[in-house]
């Protein structure tokens, strides 16, 4: 109830939403079927639920995914999950076309947590 009110507000108002998806860590078991197929399935209510909003700007993967990875000294290679970014990134290319999809907050760089 207060999420649907709070983005008919956004909607209202024109308030530009980034939305992050449930992922707040960088050791999810990415090859685990049932925790691929949890992820998918709750990851597509959310984008149905979603997917009429004028509001939503940006879906995002998950909130410091990779900055942590980068923060703990993990190689590159693993701060990111391509399985979980190609399978949000499909569902939200599906659900909702045309919003973009950003793989995680912070994302790119020498290192993602750096500006510079």
């Amino acid at each position: 109830m207060r999420r649907r009110i709070f983005f008919n507000a956004c909607d209202e108002l024109g308030i530009l939403v980034w939305q992050d998806f449930m992922l707040a860590n960088m050791d999810y078991p990415i090859d685990d079927a049932e925790f691929s197929s949890s992820l998918a399935t709750e990851a597509a209510q959310q984008l149905q639920q979603l997917q009429a909003r004028p509001c939503l700007a940006v879906l995002c993967g998950g909130s410091e995914v990779e900055q942590q990875a980068a923060m703990w000294g993990a190689p590159r290679e693993l701060w990111s999950t391509p399985q979980v970014d190609q399978l949000l990134g499909a569902l939200c290319a599906s659900i909702v076309p045309g919003v973009p999809f950003w793989p995680s907050s912070a994302h790119g760089g020498a290192y993602p947590h750096q500006a510079k």
